[in-house]
């Protein structure tokens, strides 16, 4: 018989339910992901993959690895086969994770290293598959007098593009995470509040909903930060005339992002025609993301909506999200690749007119009759 003292027990429990729910998920996903990339790696003639990358590593093990600062760390390797994955660690993190759980192998290094170890798991293999695109080059040149090197980044990010069922659920609850949050800025907006303190008030909300981490921040006002595309709150800014929130969170190793305008003060009437230009322009984008649609076509399209507000594309219309913020595919001009099922996509058309810029973002997710939004919010003009 269970026993629930108070409503504050009633909420930890309920907390702690929804949570092992996901972390369930994040492994079933972490299987599927191997499975996945293992054949990948067959018909690619690749037998053994060794990852560093702490993304990659998280991709098919589900385990919540320390984000380094780095590309790629030496903290961490997984060795992937057709046996399964090995994850290699230090012994203080062996700990760590073994008390997490996961259902791959988790092993840990003493004083032979963490490339030591590497060499005592393959044993007698010859060549090993490598991140080329991030791998440190002392790792490198410590494997290259062991083993021959074949490039594989290729092969996992062309796996990684697609998302089974359970990075599909992982992604949807990061996009509601996000919902939620962007839906309360009216409420927790006060005046003579600064970019920083609203940051602080909407990192709570995610946090209390499970989010583990951020991707970038953007609280844009329209006195200067509103010219950039890219811009980081400031602890002394009081926030004035428009407000841009571009907020991103992790949930389980997997990202979601969103963007949406407020005002705070009256804008005028070109800036209200504008904008409903532009949001026209958004939700032409959002219908074009279907199943063999050429990417290339589709930034042409829309880069001819965006002359006729005597203006041009700057910024990349979108990329893929996963176990990264941003990655395959790049929805860029002069790319000649198709949107394909089971993409995971975070839209991201900005635009500018000097003094101040529109931005909006989403994500969704490819399905057989387009483009599923999973983040669902206004796109009106909210005053605060």
């Amino acid at each position: 018989m269970l026993t629930v003292y108070n409503k504050y027990s009633a909420i930890n429990l309920i907390l702690y339910m929804q949570n092992d729910k996901y972390k369930e998920l994040s492994i079933q996903a972490s299987k599927e992901a191997y499975s996945s990339l293992l054949k990948t790696m067959q018909k690619s003639g690749l037998e053994n993959l060794v990852l560093f990358r702490e993304e990659n590593i998280r991709y098919v093990s589900a385990l919540p690895l320390i984000i380094s600062l780095r590309a790629t760390s030496d903290s961490y390797a997984a060795i992937v086969d057709n046996s399964g994955v090995r994850v290699i660690t230090s012994e203080d993190e062996y700990r760590r994770l073994n008390d997490y759980g996961s259902w791959v192998e988790i092993e840990k290094y003493g004083s032979e290293g963490l490339i030591g170890k590497i060499n005592q798991e393959l044993n007698e293999v010859k060549e090993i598959g490598y991140e080329d695109n991030s791998i440190l080059y002392y790792l490198y040149q410590k494997l290259s007098t062991t083993y021959k090197m074949r490039p594989a980044s290729t092969i996992i990010s062309q796996t990684r593009v697609y998302k089974n069922s359970y990075e599909k659920e992982l992604i949807k609850k990061a996009a509601e995470i996000l919902t939620h949050a962007i839906n309360e800025v009216p409420n927790i907006y006060k005046e003579g509040m600064t970019e920083a303190e609203l940051q602080g008030e909407l990192e709570k909300i995610m946090r209390k909903e499970g989010a583990e981490g951020f991707g970038t921040w953007g609280l844009l006002t329209s006195s200067d930060g509103l010219k950039y595309v890219h811009y980081f709150p400031k602890h002394t800014k009081k926030i004035q005339g428009m407000l841009n929130v571009n907020i991103s969170v992790n949930f389980y190793g997997y990202y979601a992002d969103i963007a949406r305008i407020f005002y705070i003060e009256k804008i005028s009437k070109d800036i209200e025609e504008k904008y409903e230009t532009f949001k026209g322009i958004n939700n032409k984008l959002i219908g074009m993301l279907k199943p063999n649609q050429n990417i290339g076509s589709i930034v042409e399209k829309i880069s001819d909506e965006y002359r006729k507000l005597n203006s041009q594309l700057t910024h990349a219309l979108g990329r893929g999200v996963g176990v990264e913020l941003v990655e395959m595919p790049f929805i860029v001009p002069n790319i000649n690749q198709n949107i394909e099922l089971n993409q995971a996509i975070s839209t991201n058309p900005w635009i500018s007119f000097g003094d101040y810029s529109f931005k909006l973002v989403d994500t969704l997710m490819v399905e057989k009759e387009g483009a599923k939004l999973y983040t669902n919010a206004s796109y009106d003009l909210i005053r605060l």
